[in-house]
């Protein structure tokens, strides 16, 4: 079964964001390679390599920045699929919920009077959050708790997938032959 391959866009931005994606994929292996060597040599090593490891974190972080600014920017790279895969790694946004309640015990005791004790509560007297995620919006509000949903960010550098990149790109040069 064949993926749909989405149209690979073309824009300065895209430019853009494969250059920084590549900036941040090999400053991650950059500071993997060093953290490796720390681990097996610990301080002397860690002396000599200070003002680089501290660069390529700030690298990393600077460029992790300035992705997540260019992909909001371009939301129509992440309609179908939300993953954006390079030759340089993936760019995803992600959405995640989490339960919020002003006051845990106030909640507690109205899932307690409610008859929800042994669904929604545990022993340790502690909201159940995987069986409240289940329950509408509505009910959630009748505890006094607001589903809240985020989107999230990430960037995951080359690493593992090279294989699956030099195997499309094996797979593409094949069918055009």
């Amino acid at each position: 079964m064949k993926k749909d391959k989405s149209p690979i866009p073309e824009s300065p931005d895209f430019k853009n964001a494969i250059d920084l994606l590549a900036l941040y994929s090999d400053a991650t292996i950059r500071l993997a390679a060093i953290k490796a060597s720390l681990d097996a040599k610990m301080l002397p090593i860690l002396d000599k390599r200070r003002k680089e490891y501290t660069r390529l974190q700030a690298a990393q972080g600077e460029a992790q920045k300035a992705l997540q600014v260019i992909c909001e920017r371009n939301p129509h790279w992440f309609v179908k699929p939300k993953t954006l895969t390079t030759a340089y790694g993936k760019l995803q946004f992600r959405k995640s919920t989490r339960l919020e309640c002003a006051d845990e015990a106030a909640c507690i005791l109205r899932i307690a009077r409610g008859g929800g004790r042994k669904k929604y509560l545990r022993r340790k007297v502690e909201l159940n959050i995987e069986a409240l995620e289940r329950c509408s919006d509505e009910q959630l509000a009748e505890f006094g708790i607001t589903r809240v949903t985020t989107e999230n960010f990430t960037v995951k550098p080359l690493g593992v997938q090279i294989g699956e990149a030099s195997a499309t790109e094996e797979g593409e040069s094949e069918e055009a032959a």
